[in-house]
């Protein structure tokens, strides 16, 4: 590449320096964006209601606002934790012997949740 010179201002080094920083801002933008949208919730799930006994074995699948799937398995507490991308997410929460329970929620910062399920009649 030949160097252009026009008074004391070198194209050369003003260009190079213009592109890497344009690199750097690109790349703090993009790392910046993916961090803040990134949210948790963790969902405790009872049985009967919201007073009733914490279940484990309670596998909870559905869409992040994004539309990303994810599921989960309560653990022997009866909680787990679930991440994605903030809005309203679908919920599908099943367990043999329970009636399934299929609900709508809104993610939009970390936070913790309950629900409950119902034994099949």
């Amino acid at each position: 590449m030949e160097t252009l010179t026009l008074g004391r201002i070198d194209m050369k080094k003003k260009y190079y320096h213009f592109t890497i920083l344009i690199i750097l801002l690109a790349s703090s933008l993009a790392l910046n964006v993916s961090a803040a949208e990134q949210v948790s919730l963790t969902i405790y799930v009872h049985e009967g209601d919201l007073n009733g006994t914490l279940l484990s074995d309670v596998g909870i699948a559905g869409q992040d606002a994004a539309g990303n799937n994810f599921e989960g398995i309560t653990d022997s507490n009866g909680l787990v934790t679930i991440s994605g991308q903030p809005g309203t997410w679908q919920f599908t929460l099943t367990k043999e012997g329970y009636d399934t329970l299929n609900l709508y929620y809104d993610v939009t910062e970390t936070d913790e949740a309950a629900a409950y399920i119902q034994k099949s009649t």
